[in-house]
């Protein structure tokens, strides 16, 4: 009964995380994409860089 209940747990906290996870890294590559297509991840690159030297 107790391999039951920590089976049906376990079963539930994995859905849980997936449910949770994959919208977070699918909004993570869609703005990472969006920051590539439009340039912006270089320029905040080469302002950190610049920020380094400094």
């Amino acid at each position: 009964m107790i391999a039951d209940l920590l089976y049906w747990i376990g079963t539930l906290l994995i859905i849980g995380f997936v449910f949770l996870c994959v919208p977070i890294l699918f909004m993570l590559i869609v703005t990472a994409h969006y920051y590539l297509a439009e340039g912006e991840l270089r320029r905040s690159f080469r302002k950190a860089s610049e920020v380094r030297r400094l």
